[in-house]
């Protein structure tokens, strides 16, 4: 709530920005209980892939490392559209293994559906590096 209240104190976020009960946002009766540690609100932006492309987003979601997991993504075309969006159950496993299915998963989609010119977006660094990395052996 705290994190919340900030954003609509400094007027990065106003009523048309959300989607269900902006009173909770809104009111100043509802007492905030600050954490312990901060963290600074960074605003992102998702940018279209050049026309020709299609970006491939995946993310996974995990209750615990590892634990119960599932893994989802969305494909659009270069001016935003969506043109499939996919999640998958993944029962026990760790979040590199979630965030790795997550991505083989859609490039399989891809394939299947014929597109390609595919530019993938996850949030995990640690599979940008461990894909983007030159490896030899297993």
């Amino acid at each position: 709530m705290a994190y919340l209240h900030n954003l609509q104190k400094n007027e990065q976020m106003k009523p048309e920005h959300v989607h269900g009960d902006f009173f909770a946002v809104n009111s100043p009766n509802i007492p905030l209980q600050p954490k312990a540690k901060q963290h600074k609100a960074i605003i992102i932006h998702w940018r279209k892939p050049q026309e020709g492309w299609y970006k491939l987003n995946t993310d996974q979601a995990s209750k615990g490392n590892p634990g119960i997991s599932g893994t989802g993504g969305i494909l659009r075309d270069h001016l935003g559209q969506v043109i499939f969006a996919f999640q998958e159950p993944l029962g026990v496993t760790s979040n590199t293994q979630a965030e790795l299915r997550a991505i083989y998963r859609g490039l399989k989609l891809c394939i299947e559906k014929g597109f390609h010119n595919i530019w993938i977006e996850t949030d995990a660094i640690a599979i940008i590096k461990l894909i983007s990395t030159p490896r030899q052996g297993a």
